[in-house]
């Protein structure tokens, strides 16, 4: 969806199919920033987050989450906890 948006002549953009993949992805070429889906298999974007945050080299990568469907107030609450503990 969002290679419609971005055309490539502008951007270089890499994509992942779930975020085990992504963070290899993020270990094998470090982007400018991440557009992540919260709702992903074997590794869901609170963990994606988590992970980027527990690792120095990638603490400070610029990330905006994504989600198609409403979250409901545990996984808000969920999101947020992890943003403030880690500011």
């Amino acid at each position: 969806m969002l290679r419609q948006f971005l055309p490539e002549s502008e951007f270089i953009l890499d994509s992942a199919l779930d975020g085990v993949a992504g963070l290899q992805a993020v270990g094998a070429n470090r982007p400018d920033i991440i557009l992540l889906d919260l709702i992903m298999p074997r590794l869901d974007g609170f963990g994606v987050i988590e992970k980027l945050r527990d690792d120095p080299q990638t603490r400070d990568l610029p990330r905006y989450c994504h989600q198609r469907q409403r979250l409901d107030s545990s996984r808000i609450t969920r999101l947020r906890s992890r943003r403030l503990s880690h500011e």
